[in-house]
């Protein structure tokens, strides 16, 4: 049985020592690189995966369409790493000049991961996820001995509180003019 087929037939296990075994013959394969990374996805281990779906993009074809699984693969290794920003990029060249169909998905992907690692924690959002951790503390059955002596959870209370309607009456002003 070739290697493709084991892979294709879940035995994973005998599939990666074949993948190796061709590996081991010809070090720039790039369908074995691609395969050994996207075993490495399925066993958790994005790291490896990473390095292995870099090389076999190094190997293998970089334009686009051909590039098209090694680059998302390689996105979703990124991803797992909580590398947002090259995830984003890598996701961006999987889908193409013109995403379309499943395509639009790994570009819609790549923009969700763009803005999120533009998004930088604001002083009104600190005050409100402490003003929020403070409402969870003092509504907990268990913890009403705490709750009693917490000025600190009142003050960044009244303070997300302000801050919160400062800037819902920003919106409204906003949207009236």
């Amino acid at each position: 049985m070739d290697t493709d087929a084991l892979f294709r037939a879940g035995r994973l296990a005998e599939a990666r020592a074949a993948f190796e075994g061709v590996l081991a013959e010809r070090p720039a394969d790039a369908p074995a690189l691609r395969r050994l990374g996207t075993l490495a996805l399925y066993e958790n281990r994005p790291e490896e995966a990473a390095r292995l779906l870099r090389a076999a993009l190094e190997q293998g074809p970089r334009r686009w369409p051909l590039s098209l699984p090694v680059r998302a693969q390689l996105g979703l290794a990124l991803y797992r790493l909580s590398r947002f920003g090259e995830a984003a990029r890598e996701l961006r060249a999987a889908a193409g000049p013109v995403p379309a169909g499943p395509l639009a998905d790994l570009a819609g992907l790549a923009r969700h991961l763009e803005s999120a690692t533009d998004r930088r924690p604001t002083a009104s959002t600190a005050r409100r996820s402490r003003a929020l951790r403070c409402s969870r503390r003092t509504r907990s059955p268990r913890s009403s001995s705490r709750s009693t002596g917490s000025a600190s959870c009142a003050s960044s209370t009244r303070a997300a509180a302000s801050s919160s309607s400062t800037s819902a009456s920003r919106r409204r002003r906003a949207r009236r003019a």
